[in-house]
């Protein structure tokens, strides 16, 4: 479960697609924003769309993976706010490739700290 200071409000989630710089990668796109006020847990997002799996499971299987890797890696910026959305063909790739490509996605947009 997604804790609450982690969430990304409506108003927020509109701020960083109009004014998030975007990062990306074979698998992920990435939008990044500046925040405000730093907070001690990883403020993100992830959205898998129909597009990428046709059922519900499926789509909510690929989040909990991109969470996963989210909050076990260390040393994430707490000045940013992210979005991360899926591309098509994610649904077939193993878990260390996601977690490969996306720790790469992560490290070169600066949410992780160097």
């Amino acid at each position: 479960m997604v804790l609450k200071e982690s969430k990304i409000t409506r108003k927020s989630f509109k701020d960083i697609l109009d004014n998030g710089q975007g990062f990306y990668s074979p698998f992920f796109n990435l939008k990044v924003l500046k925040l405000d006020h730093p907070t001690n847990k990883p403020v993100f997002k992830v959205v898998v769309s129909s597009k990428v799996a046709k059922k519900a499971h499926d789509r909510n299987f690929l989040k909990r993976r991109v969470k996963s890797v989210v909050y076990t890696t260390p040393q994430l910026n707490p000045n940013l706010c992210f979005i991360v959305f899926t591309k098509p063909g994610l649904k077939d790739k193993s878990f260390a490739i996601i977690k490969d490509d996306l720790q790469k996605l992560l490290k070169s947009s600066g949410v992780i700290l160097k």
